[in-house]
């Protein structure tokens, strides 16, 4: 079994990703961390509606089978679950 040197792997990383932001300093930008309780605060009052659904069904009734949402941005988000959840008064 190969072994990996996690802190060669983590140097290189943070390489890249220095050369990334000096690369395109003006076009990276910090995403707003309140998102994070706006986010959750929304899952949890849907999931406590519906508890009976695992984690991954609630996220994933907002998809057509086979999309992958890992690009999309949180308000696009949850414009998509508000819409597939429409039936909560979100506060």
């Amino acid at each position: 079994m190969e072994k990996k040197n996690y802190k060669k792997i983590r140097e290189e990383l943070k390489k890249l990703l220095d050369k990334t932001l000096n690369t395109f300093p003006n076009q990276l930008k910090t995403r707003d961390p309140k998102r994070i309780k706006r986010v959750m605060k929304i899952l949890e009052e849907t999931w406590t509606k519906y508890p009976d659904l695992r984690f991954c069904q609630l996220i994933g009734n907002c998809f057509d089978a086979g999309y992958d949402p890992y690009h999309i941005e949180d308000d696009v988000f949850l414009k998509l679950f508000k819409e597939t959840y429409e039936d909560i008064n979100f506060r």
